[in-house]
């Protein structure tokens, strides 16, 4: 009988498959973070990678280029989950390595877990055999802000676009970034829901959208035209004098009316032509605005056989333009800079530019020998 737990032992060691791999488990639960309350319906994934497929498959395109950074590689192993009534989730045979815990549900900040007292990409090191079990997921519930758009008379503003944007950085540059918009309804009532989180500017615009190309005849007399454009909350178009707004964890605070304000604005006229000299005929215009400004986006269609055009409502300033024509076999898409004076433009010329060549040679200073013989070269805009 000594020899029988010995025995057991042996069969078990030859049944099992030579080189087989133990497996880990990881189970865990998803919470209010501001009440506690356990989270049912939420979508939870593990995966071994933090860069989503389709970004993985962008950076592939520019591999080798110099001067970009090398990109963690795509998923290869993504398990997915959904958390019962009681919030609970649970995932079994994970093969042993790295892995990166989301959870995602409406109404809460998409969430990557965070070990206590960790910070950045919380990291699961699991090993074979392992079970990592009453893991606690804390989602964020979203906050939201509402109020109305109001005229210079008190009256609401229907159809007006407002933005919750807050500073950020983006190629090393403070900018404005959205975070969440909303169109106000025919009371001018507006309400934005999905804010993580934190204190933003409002700012309120009426978007320039002419589908028909028609634009308003100029004053009779020549004064000067004004007209609604962007305002920061609760009425200024200058930021440094805009108030911010505290959305809270699971808050929704109302009373933020914004009161629109009105500026000097220009017109811009001119004809759009392709490449071989044609007018065109048919093409979109959008135009967004330069220099970190927000608001003033304006699209129009233009189909005058001679490919005149005429834009309204433009504060000077900078701006990106973009053509689309969309007569011959395939739209032909173009971007261009385009700046507005103060008193607008009477001969402004868009469309397609002619294609050109740079060619160039690149030399080694110093005594290092550098092989030059296939360095990848880039063009980009300034």
């Amino acid at each position: 009988m000594r020899y029988l737990g010995v025995l057991i032992c042996v069969a078990a060691a030859c049944a099992q498959t030579p080189g087989e791999q133990k497996t880990a488990v990881v189970e865990g639960t998803v919470v209010n973070s501001v009440t506690g309350a356990a989270l049912r319906r939420v979508d939870v994934t593990l995966s071994n990678s933090v860069v989503p497929a389709e970004l993985a498959a962008m950076m592939q395109q520019v591999k080798g280029i110099a001067g970009m950074p090398d990109m963690p590689k795509a998923a290869t192993k993504t398990f997915t989950a959904t958390t019962d009534a009681a919030g609970k989730f649970r995932f079994e045979k994970v093969e042993p390595g790295v892995y990166y815990l989301k959870a995602k549900r409406a109404g809460f900040v998409d969430g990557s877990y965070q070990p206590k007292g960790g910070g950045g990409e919380g990291e699961l090191r699991l090993s074979g055999g392992q079970e990592m079990a009453k893991l606690e997921f804390r989602l964020v519930p979203q906050g939201a802000v509402s109020g109305r758009v109001l005229d210079e008379e008190g009256e609401p503003v229907a159809e007006a676009t407002v933005t919750a944007m807050k500073y950020s950085f983006a190629a090393g540059r403070r900018r404005l970034a959205p975070a969440d918009m909303e169109r106000t309804d025919d009371r001018g009532q507006f309400r934005l829901g999905k804010l993580p989180p934190g204190k933003y500017f409002l700012c309120a615009e009426l978007m320039r959208i002419d589908p028909m190309g028609q634009a308003p005849p100029a004053p009779a007399d020549g004064s000067p035209e004004t007209a609604y454009v962007a305002t920061y909350y609760p009425g200024t178009l200058d930021i440094s004098q805009a108030a911010r707004v505290e959305a809270q964890p699971g808050g929704d605070v109302a009373g933020f009316n914004i009161r629109l304000q009105k500026s000097r604005v220009v017109r811009v006229k001119g004809k759009l032509a392709a490449t071989d000299g044609a007018p065109g005929q048919v093409t979109q215009i959008m135009l967004i605005p330069g220099g970190g400004r927000i608001g003033g986006m304006n699209m129009t269609m233009v189909s005058d056989p001679e490919g005149k055009f005429e834009l309204t409502n433009l504060q000077p300033g900078s701006y990106t333009i973009m053509t689309m024509r969309m007569s011959g076999s395939s739209p032909t898409v173009n971007i261009q800079p385009l700046m507005v004076p103060s008193q607008g433009l009477e001969d402004g010329k868009l469309g397609s530019q002619p294609e050109g060549t740079v060619q160039g040679s690149i030399t080694v200073e110093g005594d290092a020998k550098v092989a030059l013989k296939g360095l990848s070269i880039m063009l980009a805009p300034g």
